[in-house]
């Protein structure tokens, strides 16, 4: 039987919005220019990535590691 359980982060609201922000974005820069798919078009998607998995990352920190922010 496989594991259906899920990561704490996947239960968040603002992980269900940044997914869906992912595919805003996505599906915005389909329309861009060609030329911008190295350029700006790759720096939004990676950027809009990095919101979801920084999200997903922050859930697995413990007290410790916050306090280090603090400092």
């Amino acid at each position: 039987m496989i594991n259906q359980s899920k990561f704490k982060f996947e239960e968040l609201h603002v992980y269900q919005e940044a997914l869906d922000f992912v595919d805003f974005v996505y599906d915005l820069t389909k329309g861009w220019p060609k030329d911008e798919i190295f350029g700006l078009t790759n720096q939004a998607r990676r950027a809009v990535v990095l919101i979801v998995l920084n999200i997903a990352e922050s859930t697995s920190r413990t007290t410790k590691d916050f306090r280090h922010f603090n400092d």
